[in-house]
């Protein structure tokens, strides 16, 4: 699989300089995920960022004893980037629905490279605000 040419198609990645594309990638571990397991778990603290190559994973929030599946991540989506860059314990779990295939990138270098890229945290900025404001609504 080529990382560099996946992760060029997906918006947050595609405007970055190509050397930082290419760091991104060197960096990256490809990790499969089985149903049943948690890839994150709401509550706990995440060092990474996940992107899905293969598959697909719901994403469940938990309040008040109560689960429920709040988005479903497909091929090209990314997760765990807001606890990621905000620091915090993460907000949901992702658990794969079957096997899937992901590419994980550790977050202090992806907050590195976003440092040096305006227009990618610009993009990052509007992928948080989009998913904060659709996990309120639910």
């Amino acid at each position: 699989m080529d990382i560099i040419s996946f992760l060029a198609g997906i918006e947050i990645f595609s405007l970055m300089a190509g050397e930082d594309l290419k760091l991104i990638a060197s960096r990256a571990k490809v990790v499969i995920y089985k149903e049943g397991q948690f890839i994150i778990r709401q509550g706990e603290k995440t060092d990474s960022l996940w992107v899905i190559h293969e598959g697909r994973a719901k994403v469940i929030k938990e309040k008040s004893g109560q689960k429920t599946t709040v988005a479903v991540l497909m091929p090209g989506e990314v997760f765990g980037e807001m606890s990621t860059i905000q620091r915090r314990d993460a907000t949901a779990d992702v658990v794969p629905m079957g096997k899937v295939k992901t590419i994980k990138i550790p977050g202090d270098l992806f907050k590195k490279v976003l440092d040096r890229s305006t227009i990618s945290m610009g993009k990052m900025a509007q992928t948080m605000t989009r998913r904060f404001f659709d996990l309120m609504k639910k």
